[in-house]
């Protein structure tokens, strides 16, 4: 039996919901829902019962409940004592990253931070639905691609750019070509993510192709551009290790229309109010913007790379 059992069943006890109490407490539901059933195993008794849409509290739930007050403010009490807030103890970050966003970005963030001693909780969503959530006040900050075309409010940050390339199957006849053409590019199929549909930055910069595919994940179009169902325009460090096993291949356009970076910003909600966080964040990102600027500018650098957009 645990202090955040106690804590999760009184919050759903005052709540009579565990979806109102996860909310509360701003947890995932399955997390409180999973420590009820386990206190309810580890005691052998039923500590709620249904009523309508609502849980009422059983018998043995109504004799917990002073319980789990007493136990509750022993644990406040001790803190107190030692001069230790609960804040401090339990500090936590909810993260949003773009479904295309840069993992290792994140990695360094979380590792060289005192974010490190945070409850860190990450969602992987499309940029539209992660802006939808930090406006909602349901995230600390979100990395998305920028997007010149709309103000989402709250504060913002540019942290750096990312190289794009075009990518297609090795034996698709867009491989052949020294350079694709516009009239070649738009009238083969393209595949994308919704993640790119959901920035109207990359949907009018990036869409091409009158017959598009759009699929769930950063993944699915990389696994249908290999079987050569169709091209896509995606990060280079995505692509990295299909390219370099000879899965996907290179090719290039003639025309400048088709940009060649991503840039990617931090945004921070109006709502979050948590400004140590957000210093935490801000401080970070201001000393590695160049440092991560670097690493992406030579991932088109990569013998590799040279070798294969220069073959031709």
């Amino acid at each position: 039996m645990t202090l955040d059992q106690m804590r999760y069943f009184l919050a759903v006890a005052t709540e009579s919901s565990v979806s109102k109490a996860a909310m509360m407490l701003q947890r995932d539901r399955s997390v409180v829902s999973q420590a009820i059933s386990s206190l309810e195993d580890e005691l052998g008794l039923n500590l709620f019962e249904r009523s309508g849409n609502s849980l009422k509290l059983t018998q043995a739930g109504n004799r917990l409940v002073l319980e789990a007050k007493y136990m509750d403010w022993q644990a406040s009490r001790v803190l107190e004592i030692f001069g230790v807030s609960e804040t401090d103890q339990a500090l936590e970050v909810k993260i949003g990253i773009s479904e295309i966003g840069p993992r290792d970005w994140l990695t360094a963030l979380l590792s060289e931070t005192e974010l490190a001693n945070y409850r860190v909780s990450i969602v992987c969503k499309s940029d539209d639905l992660l802006l939808e959530l930090l406006e909602q006040g349901e995230l600390s900050f979100v990395l998305v691609a920028s997007d010149h075309y709309l103000d989402h409010g709250g504060d913002s940050l540019h942290c750096f750019r990312e190289p794009l390339v075009t990518v297609c199957a090795p034996d698709s006849h867009l491989a052949d070509s020294d350079k694709v053409d516009i009239e070649t590019l738009v009238t083969t199929r393209q595949i994308l993510s919704h993640s790119l549909l959901g920035n109207l930055n990359l949907k009018l910069s990036y869409i091409y192709g009158r017959d598009v595919w759009v699929v769930g994940s950063l993944n699915d179009v990389l696994s249908l551009v290999e079987r050569d169902l169709g091209w896509a325009v995606v990060p280079y460090r995505a692509a990295a290790k299909a390219l370099k096993s000879g899965a996907l291949a290179l090719f290039e356009v003639d025309f400048d229309a088709l940009g060649s970076v991503i840039e990617w910003d931090v945004k921070f909600s109006n709502r979050q109010g948590d400004s140590r966080t957000t210093r935490i964040v801000h401080d970070w990102i201001h000393a590695n913007v160049d440092r991560f600027n670097h690493i992406y500018a030579k991932e088109l650098r990569h013998p590799f790379v040279l070798k294969q957009t220069n073959k031709k």
